[in-house]
């Protein structure tokens, strides 16, 4: 009896040591969490952020091996070079009509012996080799790539756009128009690394650069950054969701 006692008292003494506000938030936190709070697509991004740097990180190998493959086996037919266009600036109206004309038609049969080209034997053989090294490469790096529209994703980085337009829009899409804010780490070279600029304008790029792939690894690391506080944040509304109830019920911590 003085045992049942005993508890009694202590479990009375333990009620009265909760205050109303903790018994208050007892029943409002599970509330509060009920509420998504755009956290289900915040997680979402932020899993498909750390996907992408991975993969991205391992494009960057292999493609930087692919380019060493290119160096060993060259095309064993030079691809067609395309052709110097006339210049447009201080050209009557006449002249600028036939200028634009000229300009077609020499980038008409460049595209005729670019097709030419492609349908070479030699040339065929080629293409299947790179093709089949490139599925090698990439399947040993960790990327088991079986078609060539993925082979083709790999191989650049528009692919990202849609992962990384948040971040883009929160530099202002550095300076290009929202409509034209697109092949996001493009975009971004151009306006932020002079060098690159510069080679790409004057057709001086090397063709091994890896600097888009670069950029986007640290363009993903940064949104990764940024998504995991933006998330921390989210998940701070439950808490605070759950003390304003409390408090607009009269308690208080």
């Amino acid at each position: 009896m003085k045992h049942l006692t005993l508890v009694v008292l202590l479990s009375l003494l333990l009620s009265a040591c909760e205050s109303g506000f903790d018994r208050c938030m007892a029943t409002e936190l599970p509330r509060a969490n009920a509420i998504d709070f755009g956290r289900s697509s915040a997680r979402e991004l932020l899993v498909d952020l750390k996907s992408a740097l991975t993969q991205s990180e391992i494009s960057l190998i292999a493609n930087r091996q692919i380019f060493d493959w290119d160096k060993e086996n060259p095309e064993p037919v030079q691809f067609p070079e395309f052709p110097e266009q006339l210049d447009y600036e201080n050209l009557s109206p006449w002249e600028f009509k036939e200028a634009v004309k000229k300009n077609e038609a020499a980038r008409e049969k460049w595209a005729e012996r670019a097709d030419e080209w492609r349908e070479l034997p030699e040339i065929q053989k080629w293409s299947e080799q790179r093709r089949n090294a490139k599925l090698s490469i990439f399947n040993e790096a960790g990327l088991q790539i079986t078609c060539d529209e993925s082979l083709s994703d790999l191989s650049n980085t528009d692919w990202l756009d849609d992962l990384l337009m948040p971040r883009a829009l929160r530099n202002d899409c550095w300076g290009a128009e929202q409509e034209y804010c697109e092949r996001l780490v493009f975009v971004e070279l151009l306006a932020t690394d002079e060098k690159y600029s510069k080679e790409l304008m004057n057709d001086e790029l090397s063709d091994d650069d890896v600097s888009h792939f670069e950029l986007a690894i640290k363009a993903l690391s940064e949104s990764i950054a940024w998504q995991s506080n933006e998330l921390r944040r989210l998940e701070g509304m439950v808490l605070e969701t759950a003390t304003r109830a409390c408090n607009s019920n009269g308690f208080y911590e």
